[in-house]
């Protein structure tokens, strides 16, 4: 009923909420949520960061916007979460968090729990990684760093400190499947196919990620290491190409569906992201091994600016996209990404 509702003309918020229907506020101390069917996943859901309270006094006050990035002028109140004090109900408040790119925090004393040792952490924030990268390898600029660009991995290993962990994240390409070719499962297969995810995964990741068919990472209940690609085939050989099979899949769409002649097929628009480099290599690449396992395919690469992006989607049959782990289920996965219903 929440998702199906219509917000009404200039209000950002419908009032057909879930607050006193299955969220219920029975007194300060007491929050119950009602479920409409079992979930064994919800508790967990309940740590991620979409699960924790906003600061409704600051919203009410200086207004919220929920598309910060089409009206990011609007987006008021998180430009004083410093004020009185600082917003935080937990081990820290913030302190400041300015233009420049400074989010400092400070032990909350007020917190019930055991306080934390550290008094005061400072954060710098980056518009890019590299810039980041820079700063800390050349000038040693603060105690940690999180993720160094792929392409410096190799340097970023070779720095006193460095330690490296998996991380449960998936990237991979959506595609449109109510557009022609893709509204034909043979040539969706043939692109699985053509992709060489290893060599791909070393040359333009820098082997930073780990080549994959599965959409459940490997290490999360639920991975399936039996999985199979769409010519049958699992574990490592699933990672490599089959251009013959990816071929055979495609002229047999070519055949039954233009008669043979690959020209009246229609172009695929592969969209990128402008202004990124690593994005339009993945891009290049991607659209060369395509293009020589389906003879003629054309692909054609889009650049799409989201400093512009307004209430216009634009025309694309795919791109790639990532999605990182919000809470240790697999469902978070799976239902949000591939199960029917699924949001865009």
């Amino acid at each position: 009923a929440f998702l199906g509702s219509v917000c009404p003309t200039g209000l950002s918020i419908s009032p057909d909420g879930l607050v006193g229907k299955s969220i219920l506020a029975l007194d300060p101390q007491t929050l119950v949520l009602r479920l409409s069917h079992p979930a064994a996943y919800f508790p967990v859901v309940l740590t991620s960061p979409t699960a924790w309270a906003q600061p409704r006094q600051l919203i009410e006050r200086y207004g919220a916007n929920f598309e910060p990035i089409v009206h990011p002028n609007t987006f008021h109140w998180t430009d004083h979460l410093a004020d009185g004090g600082g917003f935080g109900g937990n081990l820290f408040t913030v302190k400041r968090w300015d233009d420049a790119g400074h989010f400092d925090l400070v032990r909350n004393e007020a917190f019930w729990g055991a306080k934390p040792k550290l008094r005061e952490i400072d954060v710098t924030l980056y518009k890019d990684a590299d810039s980041m990268f820079v700063d800390y390898s050349r000038n040693r600029q603060g105690d940690y760093l999180s993720s160094p660009p792929p392409d410096r991995l190799l340097t970023a290993s070779s720095m006193p400190g460095f330690h490296q962990d998996p991380y449960p994240a998936i990237l991979y390409l959506i595609l449109d499947w109510s557009m022609p070719p893709f509204n034909d499962v043979r040539v969706r297969q043939a692109f699985d196919l053509a992709l060489d995810r290893t060599a791909n995964a070393h040359v333009l990741s820098h082997d930073s990620i780990i080549p994959t068919i599965h959409m459940v990472p490997q290490g999360m209940p639920g991975y399936n290491p039996r999985l199979s690609d769409p010519a049958g085939r699992v574990g490592e050989a699933a990672l490599k190409p089959n251009i013959a099979r990816a071929g055979a899949l495609w002229q047999a769409y070519v055949r039954d569906r233009w008669g043979g002649d690959a020209s009246k097929a229609p172009p695929v628009v592969y969209r990128y992201t402008a202004g990124s480099q690593a994005s339009l290599a993945q891009a290049t690449t991607y659209k060369r091994q395509w293009e020589a396992a389906m003879p003629g395919l054309q692909v054609t690469l889009y650049a799409f600016d989201y400093t512009s992006f307004q209430h216009v989607r634009p025309s694309y049959h795919m791109t790639s996209i990532g999605w990182s782990m919000d809470y240790p289920d697999p469902q978070d996965f799976l239902s949000l990404l591939v199960h029917t219903g699924s949001p865009p």
